[in-house]
């Protein structure tokens, strides 16, 4: 990937997560557009391995085959609001418990 590639995927990355820690913190949702162009995890629950992961069902990853997968180290969780955004992507929540602030089986790693 050339230099000029690599800094316009870093921008749009920043961009993305800059908006993202936008909505957490006006307490909006993001875009329905964004959401419905995002893999569901479901169900879903927090893995704690030297930084927080999304670990869930996967319903439709287009590189994935896996039913269960850890997905990019988490950023920002807003389950009251029905989302979270990992490392590349923002993920809408289907998991009722983790919505209403009780994640199952979260899990700490050393």
């Amino acid at each position: 990937m050339s230099h000029t590639k690599y800094i316009g995927f870093v921008l749009r990355w920043l961009q993305s997560l800059v908006a993202t820690f936008e909505c957490l913190g006006d307490g909006r949702v993001p875009s329905s557009r964004n959401l419905e162009a995002a893999s569901i995890l479901d169900p879903c629950t927090v893995s704690m391995v030297a930084m927080s992961h999304l670990i869930g069902g996967n319903c439709g990853h287009p590189g994935v085959s896996e039913p269960i997968v850890r997905y990019g180290k988490l950023l920002a969780l807003a389950p009251e609001f029905g989302w979270t955004r990992a490392y590349r992507h923002l993920y809408p929540l289907q998991n009722s418990a983790l919505r209403e602030g009780k994640p199952v089986g979260v899990e700490r790693q050393s």
